[in-house]
């Protein structure tokens, strides 16, 4: 995980100093509307608080699509699937949790299209695997439930067809077995790359 995190921050380094006139290439709001489709992706880092329990820190990485659905509202629509691991321990045998969720975002523009501020509500299924989990025959390594996301984040724009994701905050709920209330909430932070395409 270590060498994905150094790999993605030489990436947005070269991408940030290859961008010469940023402002110079920078679309207008009409314009962007008109996109066919956006790719982002994503490194996290995330708490994971189990419901009447512990707690502890997560990471990972995903991809999203992204499509302006109602372009005079700013609504578009989001499908994001982002996976994230927490290594077993001495008091913990591990986890890697998928989450694979849908729904819209609302999306406004500031400094002439310079940065984009979203907020997002998104619901799906969670994915545990690698672990161990009660369940009907005694103890298993896999489990699943419903997710819910709730985000909030701030895109950059580098140059015409890329941005940077400065930063994506999110609340995520997700119901898998735990032996206790069988429900976890968790923070997520992320921070990526937005490639769009017209």
């Amino acid at each position: 995980m270590k060498q994905f995190v150094g790999r993605f921050a030489l990436l947005t380094g070269i991408v940030l100093a290859g961008s010469k006139p940023m402002l110079a290439q920078v679309s207008s709001p009409i314009e962007r509307t008109n996109r066919a489709f956006d790719v982002i992706a994503t490194y996290n880092a995330m708490h994971s608080q189990t419901l009447g329990g512990g707690g502890f820190f997560m990471q990972g990485g995903g991809i999203e699509l992204y499509k302006r659905v109602i372009t005079a509202w700013n609504v578009g629509a989001v499908a994001d699937a982002t996976e994230s691991r927490a290594g077993s321990s001495a008091s913990s045998p591990g986890i890697d949790l998928l989450t694979i969720t849908l729904g819209p975002r609302i999306t406004t523009s500031r400094r002439d299209g310079q940065l984009d501020f979203y907020m997002q509500g998104l619901a799906g299924k969670a994915i545990g695997s690698h672990s161990i989990f009660p369940c009907a025959s005694g103890i298993c390594t896999h489990a699943s439930g419903i997710a819910i996301d709730l985000g909030y984040g701030v895109d950059f724009r580098v140059r015409e067809g890329l941005m940077l994701r400065l930063v994506q905050g999110e609340y995520l709920h997700t119901r898998l077995p735990n032996g206790a209330s069988n429900a976890e909430n968790n923070l997520r932070v992320s921070t990526g790359l937005v490639i769009q395409f017209h």
